[in-house]
């Protein structure tokens, strides 16, 4: 199973020098994901911000997404813009692959504080995104998590099976997968008479702490490390279930008046079950992390919001039994 990495200033201190930064240069870690990790290397106005593949993503998929962001930044979307170094935007550090971003003046808000504005201005953000994207120069074909592909039990059988013994945990392993293939054969059914033809780029992890505000505007959104030419509706259903529910239709209508979809019992019963499987895939992830982690907290959180989600238009969908909970 994957076990984070730690790096330390002498990792750092060739980029550091080429930088022209002082020997005393400090590196901060920030909250970073599985496959990357993030630091802020330097002092106030003088830092940047260094992002680490420590899963040795490909080097053509890391130059896909410099090439998207560097897109959207000329089309107006605040995004980090990538330094070159010594003519090169991909560096090394030791032995993983990484970019130098500039650091963006803007901080993550909580979804228990967020307000009316910062809504409209995050559904401005992924609008333009989507209607810029659709003229984005797609050159290669992206290989990603995919809501109708992914295969939970193939996945399960090569990550999961090998280093638990404890035959409850066992148990709990086949009662989870069981969960998950019934679920998604559920949820992708409906979709899969219904895809989306619509494509554009796509973000395809908006979460709210991927958004970076300034007062109740967004400056910056960030982590485009799974994007790729696809359906809008997978980047707003993240979106549309994560938010309070009082503010979900003003974040559609403002949205709409971006990009031009039109918002119906439809949508929303797409959006629902879209955000269904994204719920499936954190569970899933969560669930093997907190195995080894023996920290449940968030795996509990993603189930309670499984279950508690209802999808719009659909009254009639049938609760899931219990996930296996510790």
């Amino acid at each position: 199973m994957f076990t984070p990495v730690t790096f330390k200033r002498n990792d750092f201190a060739k980029l550091a020098s080429t930088l022209n930064l002082s020997s005393s240069f400090s590196f901060v870690p920030l909250k970073g994901g599985l496959i990357n990790a993030l630091y802020v290397l330097g002092r106030r106005k003088n830092s940047v911000v260094v992002r680490i593949y420590i899963r040795h993503k490909p080097l053509a998929d890391i130059a896909y997404e410099i090439e998207a962001m560097d897109f959207l930044h000329q089309n107006g979307v605040s995004t980090p813009k990538v330094w070159m170094i010594n003519g090169n935007s991909i560096v090394n550090i030791g032995k993983y692959s990484a970019i130098v971003l500039n650091r963006i003046n803007g901080k993550t808000i909580s979804l228990k504080k967020i307000n009316r504005d910062q809504v409209i201005s995050m559904a401005k953000t992924v609008g333009k995104v989507h209607r810029i994207g659709e003229s984005f120069p797609d050159k290669k074909a992206r290989v990603e998590w995919d809501l109708f592909d992914f295969q939970y039990d193939t996945h399960f059988k090569k990550k999961y099976t090998q280093k638990i013994k404890d035959s409850n945990k066992m148990q709990d392993k086949k009662l989870i997968l069981e969960f998950f293939k019934n679920e998604t054969t559920r949820l992708k059914g409906w979709l899969l008479k219904n895809k989306d033809k619509r494509k554009t780029f796509i973000h395809n992890d908006l979460r709210i702490d991927n958004f970076l505000f300034r007062q109740n505007g967004v400056v910056g959104l960030v982590d485009f490390d799974e994007c790729l030419i696809g359906s809008p509706i997978a980047d707003i259903a993240s979106i549309y279930g994560q938010l309070p529910a009082r503010f979900r239709s003003t974040f559609l209508e403002t949205y709409k008046s971006e990009f031009g979809i039109r918002v119906d019992m439809k949508l929303l019963h797409r959006l629902g079950l879209h955000y269904k499987l994204l719920l499936l895939k954190w569970i899933f992830s969560q669930y093997f992390k907190s195995l080894k982690s023996g920290d449940w907290k968030t795996y509990r959180g993603y189930v309670k919001q499984y279950i508690a989600f209802s999808i719009p238009g659909d009254a009639h969908y049938p609760k899931p039994r219990a996930l296996p909970t510790v």
